[in-house]
């Protein structure tokens, strides 16, 4: 409440947060600093507790709940400042922090600092940890330096409501890309062995995918090392598994991948509640488009067919269902299954308007929570023509419909000859909306139409100037 979400220049006026680490004894301080005149109330991890409460120069009393949470009074529009410290517990297992030595990951929400107040605003961020360790958060990087023994390191981000903050005992290695501070932060070992590597493989992509997409929201990219196997993606910054990181086909895969999430997820932000569209969208513009420029494209589609098509019928869910949940059957529909769904609505709408409806889609929604149907309309408009109805379908019914051939008949006319047959979608949940590819080989060379099918059967007939010798559907495996 009361923060504003444009781009704050003035330290002192923004919301501030001051964040001190010491990773090898887990201990943490820090101070925010938030106008918050409806009050408020919050949680710390255990370990932690509030050591001053302020709201202007004036002492605040917190009370505690019966749930443990901190609450705060409600007042005036001053800003109110926080500040707390103590060691956290050694994580465990299912533990969503971790400080540590060798690493550290403090996400969003996770009780590390008081999450106060839903509204997004603008957020600069200080942390500091001691000589030998290097720090990266949400944001752009603004400043680094190390002082009084200590690496700090300042953030900011234009409109957010999370924070994340990771740590580790980096070497830096920095370049300028395409406008954009491109750094890697990796331990000594991997540093040198294949810190350069991630630099050039990065560039590359970053170049392609501002040129279709328009700037990167962050003016710093890091990829940074983590013990843990995991290959995550934050404003400003990927965090990718130190033992993923030697693999010689991440540079080519994972990589872009997480790089393309600087637009869609920690960028434009998902509204999980309503459906995940972003790993979809991301593994379309990334994944397939590089496999695009190498020419692989069609057997990255098959691929992804044969994979959807061993899927047993109890695991099928709607696409809009789909979350980001680590089981493998739902990455197959939140992956494949929705980057198809990209695929196809790129055809039907053409290049231009798809890229057109990118562009509006970041623009109208960066730093902001999207929902599929921002995306519906973000198309829609760049199309010139609602595209509800077809996208629709293939959010809400789960599975794929099969495709047949019946009645084929071939007529001789006088001036060649006529084609005709029935095609059939089956599926319990059928039919889907498709525009489907027919190609007819004949003695003159192929014959290529779109025949657009709304229910489970549709006619078809196509006039010939020479004799067919065969017909093919969807031959290059262009539909779900």
């Amino acid at each position: 409440a009361g923060i504003s979400s444009s781009v704050t220049n003035s330290y002192p006026a923004a919301r501030s947060l001051s964040i001190r680490l010491d990773p090898a004894t887990r201990q943490l301080e820090g101070e925010l600093r938030q106008a918050l005149p409806a009050g408020g109330r919050f949680r710390l991890l255990e370990g932690l507790t509030v050591t001053e409460a302020r709201r202007g120069d004036r002492d605040l009393v917190l009370t505690r709940d019966a749930e443990g949470r901190w609450r705060l009074p409600p007042g005036s529009a001053e800003a109110v400042t926080l500040r707390w410290q103590g060691t956290l517990p050694e994580a465990g297992e299912h533990d969503r922090y971790r400080l540590a030595a060798e690493g550290s990951l403090l996400p969003t929400r996770a009780g590390w600092y008081p999450h106060l107040a839903d509204a997004a605003g603008s957020l600069w961020l200080t942390v500091r940890v001691p000589e030998g360790q290097r720090a990266v958060a949400s944001g752009s990087l603004q400043e680094e330096a190390l002082v009084d023994g200590e690496w700090q390191a300042r953030f900011h981000h234009p409109r957010t409501r999370e924070v994340e903050v990771a740590a580790g005992p980096w070497r830096l290695r920095e370049r300028e890309v395409e406008g954009v501070r491109l750094r890697t932060l990796f331990p000594e070992a991997l540093d040198a062995a294949f810190a350069e590597t991630y630099l050039d493989h990065a560039a590359e992509p970053l170049a392609l995918f501002q040129a279709r997409l328009g700037p990167l929201p962050t003016g710093s990219f890091s990829i940074a090392a983590t013990p843990a196997p995991v290959g995550l993606a934050f404003p400003g910054f990927t965090l990718l598994g130190e033992r993923v990181i030697p693999l010689p086909f991440i540079p080519d895969t994972s990589l872009p991948h997480e790089l393309m999430h600087a637009w869609w997820g920690a960028g434009v932000g998902v509204d999980y509640p309503s459906g995940n569209w972003a790993e979809a969208l991301t593994t379309y513009l990334a994944d397939y488009a590089l496999a695009e420029r190498r020419g692989e494209a069609e057997a990255m589609r098959r691929r992804w067919l044969a994979d959807l098509a061993a899927l047993p019928p109890g695991e099928e869910i709607p696409l809009a269902d789909f979350r980001g949940d680590p089981d493998p059957a739902g990455r197959l529909i939140g992956y494949q299954h929705g980057a198809m769904l990209f695929h196809m609505l790129r055809q039907r709408i053409g290049d231009d308007a798809f890229d057109r409806g990118l562009r509006q889609l970041a623009e109208a929604w960066m730093h902001r929570t999207a929902d599929w149907a921002a995306l519906i309309e973000a198309f829609g408009e760049a199309a010139g023509d609602p595209v509800e109805d077809f996208i629709t379908p293939w959010l809400t019914r789960p599975g794929r419909p099969s495709l047949h051939l019946a009645s084929v008949r071939m007529e001789p006319r006088d001036d060649g000859y006529w084609l005709s047959g029935e095609l059939h979608q089956r599926n319990a949940h059928a039919p889907w909306p498709l525009a489907v590819p027919l190609v007819v080989e004949t003695e003159a060379g192929p014959v290529r139409l779109i025949q657009h099918m709304e229910g489970t059967q549709q006619s078809f007939g196509i006039p010939l100037a020479s004799r067919p010798r065969a017909l093919e559907v969807d031959p290059g495996a262009d539909l779900l």
